[in-house]
């Protein structure tokens, strides 16, 4: 199992790299391309946020988790459709560079998150961050 230090370490390590090559808020988890390889990679990735946020009934004013949040671009699709959303990560640059986008992200470990810190929330997402969260 990786260790906290292991996974800041990965993540902050490619920041500036990932960051320059796929802009401000990329998306590394793959795209929706559902067999139409004519689309873009942002037409791709952006018919995956829409997916996602479909499948949680999303609605204009929904508070959104996003559990591994990485750089933000389900906290961005959350934004831009009129909700909130909270993301956390244990990279240090990663939230850094959400912040920096005007996305609410912290540093922090998703198994600190409770009702009574950060109240309710219509809808969590987890989109490729669950290979960190494995725990006895």
């Amino acid at each position: 199992m990786a260790t906290l230090k292991q996974i800041s370490l990965t993540y902050d390590y490619m920041d500036e790299f990932i960051r320059l090559t796929l802009g401000e808020n990329p998306d590394l988890s793959g795209a929706m391309y559902n067999g139409d390889f004519s689309k873009t990679l942002e037409q791709a990735q952006a018919d995956k946020h829409r997916y996602i946020l479909e499948a949680i009934g999303f609605r204009p004013g929904f508070r959104v988790l996003d559990v591994g949040c990485g750089w933000g671009p389900i906290l961005r699709a959350v934004q831009d459709r009129g909700g909130s959303g909270l993301g956390v990560t244990l990279s240090p640059r990663q939230a850094a560079a959400c912040r920096a986008s005007g996305l609410d992200a912290r540093l922090m470990d998703w198994k600190e998150i409770g009702a009574d810190s950060f109240g309710t929330f219509d809808g969590i997402v987890s989109v490729g961050a669950f290979e960190h969260f494995c725990s006895i």
